[in-house]
C-alpha cells in the first residue's frame, strides 16, 4: 500500500475551423493501490484538474471561455474490483457548480446509482460564455437534480429542472422584460410542466 503522487502542466494549442483552443491545463493527484497477488485489488485517491488558464472560441465567437473563467474538476473515489464508489465530484465552469455522488458497478453486471445536483445558476452570467445572449439581457437563476439507478442498459432518471425570478428581454419585439418562474420534473422517458408564470 503506497500511495501514488501526480503532478501534470499541459500547454494547450489548437486551431481548426470551428475551434481555437490555447492555454494551459493542471492536474493534481494521489492515488493510492491496494495489491494483492500481484493484481491491484483496490485504489482511493483524489483528482483535481484544473482548466482555469485554458481559452477557447467555437464558431467564430459563438461559444467563448476566457482565461479568466474558472474551470475546475475534482474527483474523491475508492473503488475495487467489482465497483467505483464516487464519494464526491465537482465540475465548475464560469459560475455553473456541479456535484455527484454515487457508485458505478462492474461486476457481476454494470449498474449505476448516482446523484447529481447544480447550485444556484445565474442566467445573466450565460452571456458571458454565449455573447449572443447578452442582447436578452436574461435574469434568475437556474437549478438542476437528477437522479439514475439501474443496469446500464435500462437506466431509469427523474430530476427536477426550475427557473426562479427568470427574466428576459427582446426589444425588437417586445416594449418591456418578460418575468418567468419554471418548475418541471421528469423521468427517462417523461417530462412534466409542474407550473410555469409569465408577466
Amino acid at each position: 500500500k503506497e500511495t501514488i503522487k501526480i503532478a501534470l502542466e499541459m500547454p494547450v494549442k489548437g486551431t481548426s475551423p470551428q475551434m481555437i483552443l490555447e492555454g494551459l491545463v493542471t492536474m493534481h493527484g494521489r492515488i493510492t493501490p491496494i495489491m494483492g497477488g500481484g493484481t491491484v485489488k483496490s485504489a482511493s485517491g483524489l483528482i483535481e484538474i484544473d482548466a482555469t488558464k485554458l481559452g477557447f472560441e467555437m464558431n467564430k465567437g459563438m461559444v467563448k471561455k476566457t482565461t479568466s473563467m474558472p474551470m475546475t474538476f475534482s474527483l474523491d473515489f475508492d473503488g475495487t474490483e467489482n465497483d467505483l464508489r464516487i464519494k464526491n465530484a465537482d465540475v465548475r465552469f464560469h459560475e455553473i457548480a456541479l456535484n455527484a455522488k454515487g457508485v458505478v458497478t462492474l461486476q457481476p453486471a454494470q449498474a449505476v446509482k448516482m446523484e447529481v445536483k447544480t447550485t444556484a445558476l445565474p442566467l445573466a452570467s450565460l452571456e458571458q460564455i454565449v455573447p449572443m445572449l447578452k442582447e436578452y439581457a436574461l435574469g434568475g437563476n437556474g437549478s438542476l437534480f437528477v437522479t439514475a439507478e439501474g443496469p446500464v442498459a435500462k437506466i431509469s432518471a427523474k430530476g427536477e429542472f426550475g427557473i426562479s425570478g427568470g427574466k428576459v428581454s427582446y426589444p425588437a419585439m417586445l416594449k418591456g422584460p418578460l418575468a418567468f418562474d419554471l418548475k418541471t420534473g421528469f423521468t427517462e422517458n417523461s417530462f412534466n410542466l409542474a407550473s410555469f408564470t409569465v408577466n
